[in-house]
């Protein structure tokens, strides 16, 4: 079993995303609405984005559009953590800077509650704990406890993409590595290597302890993911401590 240190003091992440979608059961123009109605008063302005402006019909016969977000909104109290609102989906976010799994637990378990209290749907259909951990001027692949051959040869991973799925009773963790990534972090572009870990349950409650039973055992295992894949001499360069 992989052993999972408490803390990287040279923490990776460079987003940590909790989805959430659900089956709204009031019009679709009242949505955002009724969850702002509950958040305002801890979230800054409201910042549309680009599917807002597409009119509802369109979006409603796209399935690419069903679960895009069409607001974001800035926590008062941490500019990096952040709520994206559509019509059948609510997302938090923690961005450039992620301060931890406690502190997120508490941003995000607090919003959650007052989401759901908004009685904009009646039950959740599914929740996704996604995590990105970026890598500056590395080939990711060579730290890897993984091989991709050709043949009986290992391939030169020469801007190279993988995407597979891994799969823990009923949660499936949906792995993407690549080594030819440009991110922009503070206002400047940086090239690496990105591991993006988006760990999901589908579900069929709006019950709040279940929906939180569920989010804590999503961050488990994709924590579980991203260590088992880290050879030990990556590991000990993220200074971990156990």
């Amino acid at each position: 079993m992989t052993q999972i240190p408490k803390k990287l003091n040279k923490c990776p992440l460079v987003d940590v995303i909790f989805e959430m979608r659900f089956n709204p059961i009031v019009p679709q123009e009242v949505v955002f609405p009724m969850i702002y109605n509950q958040i305002s008063g801890d979230f800054g302005p409201i910042e549309a984005l680009p599917a807002s402006q597409i009119p509802l019909p369109v979006r409603n016969n796209d399935p690419t559009l069903e679960f895009v977000p069409l607001f974001r909104l800035r926590s008062r109290q941490n500019q990096n953590h952040i709520i994206q609102i559509g019509t059948k989906v609510v997302s938090w976010s923690s961005s450039p800077v992620y301060s931890g799994w406690e502190d997120f637990k508490k941003y995000l378990e607090s919003g959650l509650s007052k989401v759901i209290s908004s009685g904009a749907f009646s039950y959740i259909t599914r929740i996704g704990f996604r995590a990105i951990n970026f890598f500056e001027n590395e080939n990711i692949f060579k730290k890897l406890r993984l091989k991709i051959l050709l043949g009986d040869e290992e391939i030169p991973y020469n801007q190279t993409m993988l995407r597979t799925e891994m799969v823990n009773n009923d949660f499936i963790s949906t792995v993407q590595i690549m080594n030819d990534a440009n991110v922009h972090l503070l206002a400047s572009r940086k090239k690496g290597s990105l591991i993006d870990i988006d760990t999901s349950f589908m579900l069929n409650s709006i019950d709040l302890k279940v929906a939180e039973e569920k989010i804590s055992k999503a961050h488990s295992i994709e924590k579980e993911v991203f260590f088992s894949l880290l050879r030990p001499e990556l590991l000990e360069s993220l200074e971990p401590e156990q």
